[in-house]
């Protein structure tokens, strides 16, 4: 059984709040800083809770407003036990750098999740719902420059093993990663929808489910294993 985990649902960002504060409460009675926290959805939740809770970047009456992109936080290294960035690093021309400054600034543990892209392009070339000239949220080629976009399209196991090749540089242990359905068949359960799995599978290719297809949103803590020198 995974350490964090929830068994509530959610649709919006609202509901989401509530799932991700369910999942990882035992992280909160402490010093959190949210990076990219929008509304600040967690706050009231974490506050009452008995933990501190600071958020930073773009978004509604937040208590930091701060450009994230390629720009060191204005905090000291270790200056928060926990720090979490959900859904915000894909929107970054300047990945690393953010991911970077999660770790220097966390004394303790970083919390990330992130969208699975192939997971939404496979549900558009599937669904016939889907219009044949529409655009994949986040990355098509829209009519006007639009304020926010995602820069970075990957693989849930592109992910992982990003964290995993970066376990040393930073030194922190993936404490555990895991994907909303991750476990949900390809196309459903049942035999047909099996069969039409392994059909897949040969058409394309036999290691497909490390793209997870049919997963949601990639969740991962990291564990600081000790300060580092980050200049």
């Amino acid at each position: 059984m995974k350490q964090y985990s929830s068994t509530l649902n959610y649709k919006g960002r609202d509901t989401k709040a509530k799932y991700v504060f369910d999942k990882y409460k035992m992280l909160y009675k402490c010093n959190v800083l949210d990076v990219g926290a929008d509304t600040q959805y967690l706050k009231d939740p974490i506050e009452n809770h008995g933990g501190k809770y600071t958020g930073i970047g773009f978004g509604n009456n937040i208590d930091i407003p701060f450009d994230l992109d390629g720009n060191t936080l204005p905090f000291n290294e270790n200056g928060f036990e926990t720090v979490q960035c959900l859904d915000v690093l894909e929107h970054l021309n300047d990945f690393h750098c953010t991911f970077a400054e999660l770790i220097r600034v966390s004394s303790d543990k970083i919390i990330i999740s992130l969208p699975n892209c192939w997971s939404l392009f496979f549900k558009m070339l599937i669904d016939e719902k889907n219009h044949p000239t529409a655009r994949l949220k986040w990355w098509g080629l829209p009519d006007e420059n639009p304020i926010d976009r995602h820069r970075w399209f990957f693989s849930k196991s592109e992910f992982f093993n990003f964290l995993l090749n970066n376990q040393s540089k930073y030194n922190y242990t993936i404490e555990q990663f895991d994907v909303e359905n991750e476990k949900s068949p390809l196309f459903g359960n049942g035999l047909i929808n099996y069969t039409k799995s392994v059909l897949f599978k040969n058409l394309f290719r036999s290691n497909i489910n490390e793209l997870g297809l049919n997963n949601g949103t990639l969740w991962a803590v990291l564990s600081k294993n000790k300060p580092v020198n980050y200049r």
